[in-house]
């Protein structure tokens, strides 16, 4: 993740609790604060929305699709990273990141579920624990 004058705290936005919960542990591995949200709906309505560095999000939550909640992202925000995560394949991965990136976000990653710590450091460009 390249710095800015933003914190380095990364919205983790999935629905399904143990899903969200591992998410955070994963990244707690690397020593990042995260805040996890519910649904598309709770993450807008947040008042940290503009301090993210960068947001984890499913693409299939129970108040609104990924698709949706990527364009009210573009509305409110611009300087974030996205990762996005499904269980449903490639092919929706590729479409999701070919509407955020058209809207202007930079995609840091594109992850089918499950997937390891790895992928999600190697998508955020995290270093490993340990090692300078």
């Amino acid at each position: 993740m390249n710095t800015s004058s933003k914190t380095c705290s990364i919205a983790i936005v999935e629905d399904d609790e143990t899903m969200g919960a591992l998410v955070a542990q994963m990244l707690a591995l690397y020593g990042l604060p995260t805040q996890l949200f519910t649904g598309g709906f709770a993450l807008l309505r947040s008042d940290a929305l503009s301090t993210f560095k960068a947001i984890v999000m499913d693409l299939s939550l129970p108040d609104m699709d990924g698709f949706e909640l990527i364009q009210k992202l573009a509305e409110r925000v611009s300087d974030v990273e996205l990762v996005l995560m499904t269980g449903r394949g490639n092919a929706t991965l590729e479409s999701a990141r070919l509407v955020a990136e058209g809207l202007g976000f930079r995609v840091a990653g594109a992850l089918n579920k499950p997937f390891s710590h790895l992928e999600l450091s190697l998508a955020l460009k995290l270093r490993e624990p340990g090692i300078s």
